[in-house]
């Protein structure tokens, strides 16, 4: 890359903590599930879902669910973590989740926000 080319920020990262992930990785009819409404609709919205031989990492590809767009989300379970990938837009979605998050009263840690540039 040249001095002169600029690179724009394509897709954005968000990585969260939440330590109930962890409780639902053997029963996922468990109450506490029920209560992370946010994350099962994120599993039933997605266009495709794959996960580890394991079951403890889920990939959602292509989720639009509660009026946001995410190209990607990974479920890590067993480390309690999750992390969102998205376009840039006018709309700050990581506010939007992090305001989901508080509404369904579900605890989090933002861990990163990462930009991902292009030429």
């Amino acid at each position: 890359m040249k001095e002169w080319e600029v690179k724009t920020i394509d897709k954005i990262q968000l990585m969260l903590h939440i330590s109930q992930l962890r409780a639902h990785l053997d029963d996922r009819r468990h109450k506490l599930f029920k209560d992370l409404s946010f994350l099962q609709a994120l599993e039933q919205c997605a266009e495709k879902m794959v996960h580890d031989n394991e079951g403890k990492v889920f990939y959602l590809y292509d989720v639009v669910c509660f009026e946001m767009l995410f190209k990607q989300v990974i479920i890590y379970y067993a480390n309690d973590r999750i992390c969102f990938t998205y376009n840039q837009c006018a709309v700050d979605i990581s506010k939007k989740i992090i305001a989901k998050l508080e509404s369904d009263r579900i605890h989090y840690v933002p861990l990163r926000k990462s930009f991902i540039a292009v030429k």
